[in-house]
């Protein structure tokens, strides 16, 4: 089988030349493009199959002179607590959170945290928060910025950090 899909690999290279099977002394079914022996059978193999892709128009140049401005953008969102891959350790089911904006946080824009991929923190005006009901066990945390409209304008990075709990028997 390994031998046919190599062949199959090699067709384009050797598209206008014959290819034959032949067993050699040993009882391995060979494929070559020379014949060695008499006993070499050519084989008919079909056509490769293609794709053809086809090329549009690129889409007509805007003149963006006429468009307001849409504010500044965020030149870095992150996640400054917990450090990637850190250990949060505490009695409590919370994890405090900050974020790093440059620039800071617009007035007419907000924050969203995500903590396992689901919006924990909604609406935020500043940059750092607590995150409440973290259990213990590997989570992660990212945070977004949005626009009067609701719309993302920009996404942190999302870190992965690891809640320990204390028990009785730490």
């Amino acid at each position: 089988m390994r031998s046919l899909i190599a062949i199959l690999l090699l067709v384009p290279l050797v598209a206008s030349a014959e290819i034959y099977r032949y067993v050699d002394d040993e009882g391995n079914v060979v494929f070559t493009d020379e014949p060695p022996a008499d006993d070499a059978e050519p084989l008919e193999l079909e056509p490769l199959p293609t794709t053809r892709f086809e090329t549009g128009t690129p889409p007509p140049a805007t003149d963006t002179a006429d468009q307001p401005a849409t504010g500044p953008a965020y030149a870095r969102v992150a996640i400054a607590a917990p450090a990637p891959e850190a250990t949060v350790r505490n009695a409590t089911q919370t994890v405090p959170v900050s974020v790093e904006l440059e620039p800071a946080l617009q007035p007419d824009h907000t924050l969203t945290v995500f903590l396992d991929g689901q919006p924990r923190i909604t609406g935020a005006t500043g940059t750092s928060h607590t995150l409440e009901n973290v259990y213990r066990g590997r989570h992660t945390v990212a945070a977004a910025v949005l626009d009067a409209a609701g719309n993302e304008i920009a996404r942190s990075e999302t870190v992965t950090f690891f809640k320990h709990q204390p028990s009785a028997l730490n």
